[in-house]
């Protein structure tokens, strides 16, 4: 018999880790927070500031049921065929969210507007913002 906890981490869709990263641009550089989801289905969140990352805030273990719900969205946005970049860049204070999954790097540039008030992104930026409210959602932020 496998113990519930290797058996949860064996069908964990966090396989390679699942990162995602919402930062924006300021006077005081990069800040922002980090979503990452381990292989084992543990996570992490913790916010950053340039290169410095500081302790997580929130840590925990995905149940089966949030699994599932990862799962299926990593499965119906086709987190592998993101492009690498979506979106255009602001000048001054750009906003950004990133998707780190499988050794690729998609990369959603939302100028500095709200994502929330983004009705018309393409379909990859749309794509993106949807992973990225699905990690939010299961790990309580």
């Amino acid at each position: 018999m496998v113990p519930l906890r290797l058996a949860q981490a064996a069908d964990c869709p966090a396989k390679p880790m699942l990162t995602i990263k919402d930062s924006q641009d300021g006077f005081a550089g990069k800040t922002g927070t980090i979503w990452t989801i381990k292989p084992d289905c543990s996570f992490e969140v913790a916010r950053f500031h340039g290169e410095n990352v500081s302790a997580p805030h929130a840590k925990g273990q995905l149940t089966p049921e949030q699994q599932s719900r990862l799962a299926a969205v990593l499965s119906t946005e086709d987190v592998a065929t993101l492009p690498a970049h979506t979106g255009q860049p602001a000048p001054v204070n750009s906003r950004q969210i990133s998707i780190e999954y499988g050794g690729k790097t998609a990369v959603l540039d939302l100028g500095t507007s709200d994502p929330a008030a983004l009705g018309n992104l393409p379909e990859s930026g749309r794509r993106v913002m949807e992973i990225s409210k699905a990690v939010k959602g299961v790990t309580g932020e």
